[in-house]
Order: C-alpha cells, then sequence, then structure tokens
C-alpha cells in the first residue's frame, strides 16, 4: 500500500488524509497526493514558510489570531462550502489538517501518528461506504471553523458508528475508535484484515472498473468528488445517475439536497431532503437541514417542528438548537430564541454563533448590558467577528458609553469585511457622531 512505501521511506504519517488526496488513474491504480504536511516540525520555526507556502498554492485566505495565550491560524471557508488547511498552535505546537478528518487525540494536542492516519483513512472509508459527500460526526458547515472542529471532536469521543451493511463495516469500526490504541497498529495490519474480508465476499472473479459505473455506490461516490472540486452542477448529475439505479438511496438524496442548498435552489433542496426522511425518519442531519431550507422560505414555524424532529434525535446537537433560535428570532419570539441559544451554548461553550445570536435576541428586548457582556464571549472565542462587532458597538451606543461604542466600530472597520461593507455609511456617521461626544 501506499503509506506503507511512504512509512518505509521514513515519512511516520501523513496528517491530511482525505478523499481530494486519494487519487485513482485511469488504469485504476491508487495514489496518495499532497504529503506536503508529513515534513511539518511540531515547533514553530517552520510555521510561517509552511502556511505561506500551504495557502498560496491553495488559493485560500488565510486568518492569523493573536493573543498572549496562543496564537490561532486557519483557512477560511471557499464559495463551495469546502474547506482547506488548518493550522492551530497551542502552546507552541501545531496541529495539522483538515477539519472533519482530524482524529480526537490529535485535536487534543496530541502528536499526529500512523494511527491518527488511520482514522482519517477510516473516515474516508466510512464515506465511500455510505456515499456521503461529509464525513462521520461533523455538523453542518459554518463560518466558524473551530466550532465546527470542536463539534466533530465531541461527536468522535461520545458516538458510535451505527453498524453498516457493508463487507467493511468491522475495519472502519475500528479504525474510527476514539482510543489510537484500539485502532489497527498500522496500515499493513489494516490491509491483511481488509484482504482476508475481500476474500471471504469474493465468488467471481473481480469486475473490471468500467462495469463498476452501473452501481448506485460508484455514481454517488463520483458526485462527493465533484463536490471536493467545487464543480457542483457535475456533482448533482452524479447523484441523479445514483439515485435512477437506487431510488431509495438516502445518503445521495441528502447529498444533492445539500448542493441544491449551496446553489440557492431552496424547493429542490426540501424535497430532496424530504426523499430522505422518507427513507430513514432518524437521520437528525437531515431534519436540520431541512429546516434551514424552511426557515430560507419562510416557512419558520414548520422549521422549528422540524428542529425539534431533530433534537428529539440528538438533543445535544448546538447547530440544531440555533437553527431553532433563529426561527424563533425571526418570529420575534425573543424569549424562547435566547432559551434555545442558551441549550447550544450548554452543549458547547464556545460556540461562537450561539453567543451571537443571543446577543441579537438580547438586543431586541434593550436588555442591551447583558448583550454586552455576551458580545465579549462571543468575541473571545472569534474576535474576528464583524457582526457581533458591529452589534456590540450599537448596544454600547445605544448605553451611551460613547468611548467604547467608539472603539468598536473602528475595529468593525479595521476588518475590512466585503459581507458587512453595506453597513459602513451608518459606521461613519456614528463615527462623526462620537467624535464631538468624546471630545
Amino acid at each position: 500500500m501506499g503509506m506503507e512505501h511512504a512509512t518505509a521511506h521514513g515519512i511516520r504519517c501523513h496528517r491530511d488524509i482525505k478523499p481530494s488526496n486519494i487519487l485513482i488513474g485511469k488504469d485504476g491504480n491508487v495514489k496518495i497526493a499532497d504529503f506536503g504536511l508529513a515534513s511539518v516540525q511540531h515547533k514553530l520555526t517552520e510555521r510561517e514558510r509552511l502556511t505561506a507556502e500551504l495557502c498560496e498554492q491553495a488559493g485560500i485566505q488565510l486568518i492569523v489570531e493573536r493573543s498572549k495565550e496562543k496564537e490561532r491560524l486557519f483557512v477560511s471557508r471557499g464559495q463551495d462550502g469546502a474547506f482547506g488547511f488548518s493550522v492551530v498552535q497551542q502552546q507552541g505546537n501545531v496541529l495539522s489538517g483538515t477539519p472533519g478528518y482530524i482524529a480526537p487525540e490529535v485535536y487534543r494536542g496530541g502528536t499526529p501518528d500512523v494511527r491518527s492516519d488511520l482514522y482519517a483513512f477510516g473516515l474516508v472509508l466510512w464515506q465511500m461506504a455510505t456515499g456521503s459527500i461529509m464525513p462521520a460526526f461533523v455538523g453542518a458547515l459554518n463560518d466558524d471553523i473551530e466550532r465546527f472542529m470542536q463539534t466533530a471532536y465531541r461527536k468522535q469521543i461520545s458516538e458510535r458508528l451505527p453498524a453498516l451493511a457493508h463487507p467493511l463495516n468491522k475495519v472502519i469500526q475500528r479504525c474510527l475508535r476514539p482510543n489510537p490504541a484500539d485502532r489497527y497498529s498500522d496500515f499493513g495490519e489494516l490491509w491483511s484484515d481488509a484482504e482476508g474480508i475481500a476474500g471471504r465476499q469474493r465468488t467471481k472473479p473481480p469486475q473490471k472498473l468500467e462495469s463498476e459505473k452501473a452501481s448506485a455506490t460508484f455514481w454517488s461516490n463520483r458526485g462527493a468528488s465533484f463536490c471536493e472540486l467545487g464543480r457542483l452542477e457535475e456533482a448533482i448529475t452524479c447523484f441523479d445517475k445514483a439515485l435512477a439505479i437506487e431510488p431509495r438511496y438516502g445518503h445521495a438524496w441528502s447529498n444533492k439536497g445539500v448542493v441544491l442548498y449551496s446553489l440557492g435552489r431552496n424547493d429542490d433542496a426540501l424535497k430532496c431532503f424530504e426523499n430522505a426522511l422518507n427513507i430513514d425518519c432518524r437521520d437528525a442531519m437531515a431534519w436540520c437541514n431541512a429546516a434551514n431550507v424552511l426557515s430560507t422560505l419562510g416557512r419558520r414555524e414548520e422549521a422549528i417542528e422540524y428542529c425539534d424532529k431533530a433534537l428529539a434525535i440528538d438533543p445535544r446537537d448546538p447547530t440544531t438548537w440555533n437553527n431553532k433560535g433563529n426561527a424563533h428570532h425571526a418570529l420575534r419570539r425573543y424569549e424562547e430564541a435566547i432559551a434555545c441559544y442558551d441549550k447550544a451554548i450548554a452543549t458547547d461553550r464556545r460556540d461562537g454563533r450561539a453567543w451571537s445570536n443571543k446577543c441579537g435576541s438580547l438586543r431586541a428586548l434593550s436588555r442591551h448590558s447583558e448583550a454586552i457582556e455576551a458580545y465579549a464571549k462571543a468575541l473571545a472565542i472569534n474576535p474576528r467577528s464583524a457582526s457581533a462587532l458591529y452589534s456590540k458597538a450599537e448596544s454600547e451606543y445605544a448605553l451611551s458609553r460613547w468611548r467604547e461604542a467608539e472603539a468598536s466600530y473602528r475595529t468593525f472597520v479595521e476588518l475590512n469585511a466585503a459581507e458587512f461593507t453595506h453597513l459602513l455609511p451608518c459606521v461613519r456617521e456614528r463615527l462623526a457622531d462620537l467624535h464631538s461626544k468624546v471630545l
């Protein structure tokens, strides 16, 4: 195997195993790509060179947050919803990998090794077996990567994968055990186990690669690959081919729904999630995704009902609590919204989005002092949150806390957040007014 070959040539671990780094040639040979992180040093001597080089090659935006305690570096999310390379420095150590594929012990700050690669490879196998465009354990994508990673980590250590009706279920389950010692010791051991399973399953000579195009799994996996590349229309075509073969392929319906929603085709996306739920009514993520679509369509009472369905299955999912709170807020039920955001925060104290959302409802009730305290929590998690800074400034202005408001408005302007440029005229008017008040 490729990783055994790499190990024999001095590479201890890859650090970024994911679908886009596993390539299949026209001859059917599988190759492992992008060993750029394999040589990363754990100390910061290589950090600047590493991050600059990777970001330039990938064409991604690098965000740096600094404080006395730590420095955090990560990449922004692309328009296709995919995450790129992530680097986190804590107490002088570098954590590298792609959010969603990072093993739990690495997220905690442990040293990556072959067993963390095996964990990531188990996630890839799970995606291949289910046809999912996302790895197991992740929640909905959003702009707060740290919260995304925390949610994945919580699910990794607290949840077990349901058994798959797939020959490789045993291999996948062992790869994804939270304790590294319970996984395979190396890729050779995994390969030996997988070969044994393949031998027991094989009742006839392996078919040619071309004949695999008749399977729904092939087309669903191909669609997931197009999603990785941001080629969303081609992904939809592949999911349609999978569903033409297997109309009750729940993951294909959900995957297609996610893509359609990202393209703004909300009615079509909702139909896809409804189809997925008709196949498996215990799919909490499908309920949550459908609720998102309903909220976007203005059908917020129904969105709340769908969130309740999701929470009955997974009552500790902060994303669903946030979505339910947002629906209540849009209906001007601010107290109910705050209660939902508090549920999300109780599950994950570092859910910056929940803190910011709660602040919005507090502001709507003119509870500005409480809102400012909550915004401080949100900004401690993500100091670059333009929405939190602007809203904090508005509450400070409402309470006549002129100097604090001026500082918050100025920081907001310095962020130069493209999605908030429409607020700049208002902010400049505020600053002009504050200049005379402060003097």
